[in-house]
């Protein structure tokens, strides 16, 4: 452990393995089979990870440590979108073991891994799931922050609104609040409430203009102008982004708009 903890993981799964040869019974062998997986993991070796997670939950008696190896095959899969193999793991998870400690994890991957593979009236069902049933999951504030995602794919935008009006109010300290935000202005937009989207892009880029979402505010607040029947403003927000953000990314979309 004080290897894999220094980052030394080739030498910490060089020790583990020849632990595990040499004393194949001991206590400690659940544990052992979980730290050389999560070891493979760091490796970036997921075929040697997926295979000693999979050895706990075939032998081992510890449910916690179990439905963790699985979770975390579920998780393997889905970084290497094999996301059909992902799906199977955490329904496995939800539903051999609904009361477990990961239940609410198999759940929100549950509604990633649907939104992956393009299915987003199940992965609505699925985060919406996860956000009834595990009420006090620290997954709860991005479970409403893709079920915003996917209804705004639904092109659902007062519903999308109203999540994201729920992560700004009830998760205030969270790292997603401010896309939350920026996607509550987004959806005022689409719905053609371009005075209220143009307030919060203003109040977005107002607060943090160098962040992501404050130039994609200015940006947008440009949009808001010109739809508003207010070209004059739209030009001069236009043209006042490409002096201050010569080389963002966006700025042939700002280009386009100008022209």
């Amino acid at each position: 452990e004080a290897l894999y903890d220094m980052d030394r993981y080739p030498e910490a799964a060089d020790l583990y393995e020849e632990a595990l040869r040499k004393f194949p019974s001991t206590d400690l062998e659940d544990d052992m089979y979980y730290n050389l997986a999560w070891t493979y993991v760091r490796l970036g070796k997921p075929e040697e990870a997926i295979d000693h997670f999979r050895t706990l939950v075939d032998h081992s008696n510890n449910e916690v440590l179990k439905v963790a190896a699985l979770c975390r095959i579920g998780d393997t899969y889905l970084e290497k979108d094999e996301f059909e193999k992902a799906l199977e793991v955490y329904d496995r998870v939800l539903k051999e073991y609904p009361k477990s400690l990961y239940s609410d994890h198999a759940q929100y991957q549950s509604g990633t891994t649907l939104s992956r593979l393009g299915h987003v009236d199940a992965a609505i069902l699925s985060f919406q799931s996860m956000i009834v049933n595990y009420p006090d999951s620290h997954f709860r504030a991005e479970a409403i922050y893709r079920l915003g995602g996917a209804l705004m794919q639904k092109r659902s935008f007062e519903e999308a609104a109203f999540q994201f009006g729920k992560l700004i109010a009830n998760f205030p300290e969270s790292p997603l609040k401010d896309k939350a935000y920026f996607q509550l202005g987004s959806c005022h937009f689409n719905k053609g409430d371009y005075p209220k989207a143009f307030a919060i892009f203003k109040d977005i880029y107002s607060k943090s203009p160098d962040s992501e979402t404050g130039r994609l505010s200015k940006y947008q607040m440009g949009w808001c102008y010109f739809r508003m029947n207010k070209e004059n403003e739209a030009i001069r927000e236009f043209e006042d982004f490409l002096k201050k953000f010569p080389d963002s990314d966006i700025t042939p979309d700002v280009e386009y708009g100008l022209g």
